[in-house]
């Protein structure tokens, strides 16, 4: 547990170790508050930390601890996550407070929202934006970034999602978004959990539109962290006109989506010119909670070769059904795959006369959101395996200092798309 304290560092020496985000967020936030710094790291170079405050003392080296002598602060975000926890070792030995970039949570100090001195808030809060403006500060709106997390695993953020994160004031962050990267690459952002959830939703999605709008409105740069890609099936298109109307600055930051991953994670491709040439991807759940009509069945059943269907896994009986009905054959290959791309994915095959009691079979209960693929393309799996989930393995022991970013990539707990 983190209390939330203010800390004093005009004149101190802070110790910076290594090059990663939370080094280069806290350079010029340190220098802003007359702090003396000392930066090690053999690879660092004057251009890519930026103008350089008068406070601050390069060692363009390996660590050492004799790098702590005199040091109030400690913050360590170096590539090799054996540094942070060797600097981290070395600092609590000498009583100085550490800051971790790979592992926030372990550190003694955490700082959200480093770029802003507003209020924090959460998803149901009404922000005092009137306030602002009472007092006759004229505020220029902040930048909105609506960014696609990929389907779970962390390593498929794209790089420039990756840097809007770290250029965030405050992320907004889905439920279907890997929690590594808010946590890796928005180390100094306020996070504000607005995920949608059957059966669980922190924020409607009218609220989490509003919340954007009164966070940009103070001037902060927002990142809109979605998993999958925005515009599909993501509600990215009504969160993205809304700003336009608003007249915010937004930009959309396409991401990996589910609808190729998590099939291609199942050693299934969507185009095979063995298989199929054509696909279609379809939502079971509309607007307003509508049931599909028999026409949009039927169009779907004759359709395209493959089919992917996202967010039906509870349909999974009325999709086999209503496919056969409509004209699909009772034999086309069909799979089930849950937790997509995460270490607790798994993978039903069937057909559309099996595949509800090849899942009743083999499930256990705990399977997350599913999505489906009905075409022959399916029966390519048994000879493109490649991905094998694993849930614990042989880092499973491994303590905080040893476990880096790729490893957790591969361990965590995924909260599929």
């Amino acid at each position: 547990m983190h209390l939330p304290i203010q800390l004093a560092i005009e004149g101190r020496l802070c110790l910076l170790v290594g090059n990663g985000p939370l080094v280069h967020a806290l350079i010029p936030k340190l220098a802003e508050h007359n702090a003396h710094l000392r930066h090690v790291d053999p690879q660092v170079t004057l251009s890519q930390v930026g103008p350089l405050p008068d406070t601050i003392e390069m060692r363009q080296r390996l660590y050492r601890r004799e790098d702590l002598d005199g040091v109030f602060l400690v913050i360590t975000d170096a590539d090799n996550p054996a540094v942070n926890g060797q600097v981290a070792d070395d600092a609590r030995a000498a009583g100085v407070l550490i800051m971790r970039g790979d592992l926030p949570a372990s550190g003694d100090i955490i700082l959200p929202g480093l770029k802003t001195s507003l209020p924090a808030c959460s998803a149901n809060d009404t922000l005092p934006v009137a306030n602002v403006a009472n007092r006759g500060l004229h505020v220029s709106p902040g930048k909105v970034s609506l960014i696609g997390a990929g389907p779970g695993d962390p390593g498929l953020l794209t790089v420039k999602g990756a840097a809007c994160l770290q250029d965030a004031d405050v992320v907004l962050f889905d439920a279907i978004a890997n929690p590594l990267l808010v946590s890796r690459y928005a180390p100094q952002a306020e996070k504000i959990d607005v995920g949608k959830r059957k059966g669980n939703c922190k924020s409607t999605q009218e609220n989490t539109i509003r919340l954007m709008l009164e966070l940009a409105h103070q001037g902060r740069n927002v990142a809109r962290l979605k998993g999958g890609d925005p515009t599909i099936f993501g509600r990215g298109g009504e969160e993205a006109r809304a700003l336009f109307e608003a007249g915010i600055p937004f930009q959309i930051v396409p991401g990996v989506s589910c609808v190729a991953s998590v099939p291609a994670y199942a050693g299934i491709p969507i185009t095979d010119r063995e298989y199929g040439s054509s696909f279609g991807v379809y939502t079971i759940h509309k607007k307003g909670g509508a049931d599909l009509s028999e026409e949009q069945w039927r169009r779907m059943a004759q359709g395209p070769d493959t089919l992917i269907l996202l967010m039906g896994k509870t349909m999974l009986a009325t999709i086999a059904d209503q496919l056969v009905r409509q004209g699909r054959p009772a034999a086309t290959p069909v799979a089930l795959i849950t937790d997509g791309t995460t270490c607790r994915q798994k993978r039903f095959i069937g057909t559309l006369a099996t595949i509800v009691e090849d899942v009743e079979r083999a499930a256990d209960g705990n399977e997350g959101p599913g999505l489906i693929v009905v075409g022959e393309v399916v029966s390519a799996f048994s000879s493109m395996q490649w991905f094998e989930p694993r849930p614990g393995g042989k880092y499973i022991d491994a303590t905080d200092q040893e476990t880096t970013f790729t490893l957790l990539s591969r361990l965590m707990e995924g909260i599929a798309a």
